[in-house]
Order: C-alpha cells, then structure tokens, then sequence
C-alpha cells in the first residue's frame, strides 16, 4: 500500500514515528500501531528503517520526500521536524506523499 493511502487510512501524529489508541508511543510495526508520523508512514509501507534494514524503496522515498521538504520550505530541515510543525497538518503530509508519487 502506498504510505498516502496508508496515512490516509490511519491517524497521523507529530512527536514520535507511531503511537497507539492511548497516544502512547510504540513501534511503528507495532499491531497496536495507529498513528503515525510520515517518516513512522514510510518505515512501516516500506519495512525499512536505520534500526530494522533499510529497503531500497525505503532510502528512495526518504530522499524524495527530504529534497522536497527542502525545496520547499528551508534547506536543511529535517523531514521530522517538517513533521512536527505547527503548521504541517495530516492533510499537508498526505497531499507532499502524493504530490511524490508515494
């Protein structure tokens, strides 16, 4: 599935890669799993991450999305704390994975 029509599917958090019905923090492969954060998105879609072996598409999509928040909003800015800005919103973060193919 790809991670926009996953995210769209679930809830989308800042703060933490995943977190539970309880907005306690878990896993992102975590059953109890239920909200996540667009990179928690792209590490559960594509089973990748520096912790559990990166996948190729994982690296892929983690380039796209960081050149795109970098063109768009600061060089230099991390995609986690793209995130959790104030002013990123679970629409915005679907509407950039679409907008990447992702």
């Amino acid at each position: 599935m790809r991670p926009s029509t996953f995210l769209k599917k679930t809830g989308w958090t800042r703060g933490a890669f995943a977190r539970n019905k309880g907005h306690v923090e878990v896993s992102v492969y975590s059953p109890e799993a239920v909200k996540f954060c667009v990179l928690g998105v792209l590490m559960r879609c594509y089973k990748g991450s520096y912790y559990y072996g990166d996948t190729v598409s994982y690296i892929r999509a983690v380039d796209k999305l960081q050149r795109a928040v970098n063109e768009g909003i600061d060089m230099g800015m991390h995609i986690s704390t793209w995130n959790d800005l104030k002013t990123t919103s679970k629409a915005k973060v679907i509407s950039m994975l679409k907008k990447l193919g992702l």
